[in-house]
């Protein structure tokens, strides 16, 4: 059993912190809540959270990175309350699960053994949903890969055939076999995008320097013609 002394509080106490953070039971009154009391404020990170009765509140979000067991052996069962956004991998609920915000999901088994119900004030996202005999009910839209409802035996087969034993549906066989495997589905978180790489400065060409013209040779100046010589008049003796 998870241990959560720590978060011992009182029914006054939750109910205060409820009405405080705006939110409304949408399955019963204060008073049907059962003890014992355990009040968390703001948002919380849980290794695991294995119980068999009393009230859990959660005022923020909840994220349980191990194993959630609501299992009964009688009344009064399990109420966990989550004022904001919740966060579960493998969980089996045969209890009372109320989300203000997002529900998500690996697997979800909603068992109602004894008694129960899961109310999700956003949206259910997840991998595999399977209700057995349970109220699960959805403010937002339901995004799951696989969706298991007994109450249509032929599909659920066919969505999950592990469900299945010889006198029909077992979630609770089903959960122990995904628990001891360690196979089960858990929440997946978004894909960070890759970042842009950051284009590498082409480096610029150096311009080749222009090739300085080659100086024409002079032309060798013509040798200047001789002036011919002018013929001297003879003169003539008398």
């Amino acid at each position: 059993m998870t241990d959560l002394t720590r978060y011992a509080s009182s029914r006054d106490a939750i109910g205060a912190a409820l009405t405080a953070a705006e939110y409304a039971l949408p399955h019963g009154e204060l008073h049907s809540l059962p003890e014992p009391f355990y009040l968390i404020e703001g948002d919380t990170t849980l290794d695991d959270l294995v119980t068999t009765t009393g009230t859990i509140a959660v005022i923020g979000a909840l994220r349980v990175t191990g194993l959630v067991d609501f299992q009964q052996s009688g009344r009064p069962i399990v109420n966990l309350i989550v004022t904001g956004d919740c966060t579960l991998g493998l969980a089996y609920v045969d209890a009372f699960l109320c989300v203000g915000k997002t529900l998500h999901v690996g697997t979800l088994i909603a068992d109602s053994n004894w008694s129960g119900g899961v109310f999700v004030g956003g949206d259910l996202v997840g991998h595999t949903v399977i209700n057995k005999d349970i109220g699960i009910e959805v403010d937002g839209n339901v995004h799951a890969q696989v969706i298991a409802d007994c109450d249509d035996e032929e599909a659920a087969r066919r969505a999950v055939p592990a469900l299945y034993r010889d006198d029909g549906p077992d979630p609770r066989a089903l959960y122990l076999a995904l628990r001891d495997s360690s196979a089960a589905p858990q929440p997946s978180a978004k894909a960070k995008p890759k970042p842009t790489p950051t284009p590498t400065p082409k480096a610029k060409a150096k311009p080749k320097p222009k090739a300085k013209p080659k100086p024409k040779p002079k032309a060798k100046p013509k040798p200047k013609a001789k002036a011919k010589p002018t013929a001297r008049a003879k003169r003539s003796r008398r």
